[in-house]
């Protein structure tokens, strides 16, 4: 009769059998994944309950560690912010004060030290910011006196110069704008309608091409737009849907896609596509959770195989790492910042958390300099 037994010790499997021969087989352990790969070098989020902008810097994984000190006054009621494409300047839209505040980014630390002068004044109550390509224009939409900002920056300093018009006119009360990813058009959502202009690319200026409507009539938050420009992706916080358009490549007109239309959630309120295109998250805000689909080639939404992710609290914004590894979502009522693996299959898993303050609103990435990013 043969007897056998294992033994688990030093990293080697002892096989002994009763004839008395043992042999020593190396014991493997099972393979850990890499860690995911960021391509940021600092991040920034804002409270509207406290008017600071919470301040980290980025590992090479992705792990957010706060800078010393760990925050920075902005200004009443910051709505939201944005990073300059080179990643040194960074401009926050405050609500109650009508003004942009401006801050030039330490390339080494990531701290921020106010522009001079500080502010910018721009339409009333500004509730969303967004830049083009290669940050020369910033645009403001404002919700008091339902317009559009126009602003040139300087190159060297990153000073906001107000346009000439300094805004225009839109449809209904705005609260949300982006520029698409080619610097062609700009759209502006306001509830249920979406104005469309064109963008001049030497100096800024937009020109009315119309607007759509759709069924939201509620908060108009900004949309997102896919890496190819093709497709428009507008949130509709009342009833819980994402409307789908697809963007005439010459005028920039919209027009509904051929699925026009996806459930995404209650209260969905940010959107975010990773780099490849062919993912996109969609934060509930009143569900706690992110809806997670595959982008179609007509640009129609597949959930994916766990459709949900419940984050917990209250969500509210998600942004992608340009290493379409991670994606990170602000929560107002827990104080943090959720970081999440994509996985290949573009599916999202918890991965680590940062303490970002409470009321823990907008946020921006500015993209790291390092050698190979």
């Amino acid at each position: 009769m043969r007897a056998s037994r294992l033994l688990f010790f030093a990293f080697a499997l002892e096989i002994v059998s009763g004839c008395g021969g043992t042999v020593m087989i190396p014991y493997l352990a099972q393979p850990t994944a890499p860690p995911p790969v960021s391509l940021l070098s600092s991040a920034y989020v804002e409270s509207s309950q406290t008017g600071l902008v919470s301040m980290f810097q980025v590992s090479s994984t992705g792990l957010w560690a706060p800078t010393t000190p760990a925050t920075i006054l902005s200004g009443k009621l910051p709505e939201s912010l944005i990073v300059s494409p080179d990643g040194r300047f960074v401009y926050v839209a405050n609500a109650s004060d009508s003004t942009i505040s401006q801050f030039v980014v330490n390339a080494s630390t990531g701290l921020l030290s106010p522009q001079d002068p500080a502010t910018v004044p721009t339409g009333a109550f500004p509730q969303d910011l967004a830049t083009d390509s290669m940050g020369r224009f910033v645009y403001t939409a404002n919700s008091n006196d339902n317009t559009v900002s126009i602003f040139t920056a300087d190159p060297q300093t990153g000073t906001l110069t107000a346009a000439n018009p300094a805004a225009l006119p839109v449809s209904g009360i705005p609260d949300g704008v982006v520029v698409d990813p080619f610097d062609r058009f700009v759209y502006v959502s306001s509830g249920g309608i979406i104005n469309e202009f064109s963008l001049d690319a030497t100096s800024g200026r937009l020109a009315p091409i119309g607007m759509v409507r759709f069924g939201s009539s509620g908060r108009g938050f900004r949309a997102a737009i896919d890496p190819a420009g093709r497709f428009l992706y507008a949130p509709a916080e009342d009833q819980s849907e994402l409307f789908i358009f697809s963007i005439d490549p010459t005028s920039g007109a919209l027009t509904p896609a051929s699925t026009p239309t996806v459930a995404a959630g209650a209260g969905v309120c940010s959107v975010a596509i990773d780099p490849s295109g062919k993912y996109l998250y969609a934060v509930n805000r009143q569900a706690g959770a992110i809806s997670q689909f595959s982008i179609d080639p007509d640009g129609s939404l597949t959930p994916l195989p766990a459709p949900l992710l419940y984050d917990g609290g209250d969500p509210w914004q998600i942004l992608v790492d340009p290493s379409g590894q991670l994606a990170y979502v602000s929560n107002e009522s827990t104080a943090l910042v959720e970081i999440y693996r994509i996985g290949p299959d573009g599916q999202l898993t918890w991965y680590s958390s940062a303490p970002a303050g409470s009321g823990a609103g907008g946020m921006a990435i500015a993209r790291s300099q390092r050698p190979g990013t």
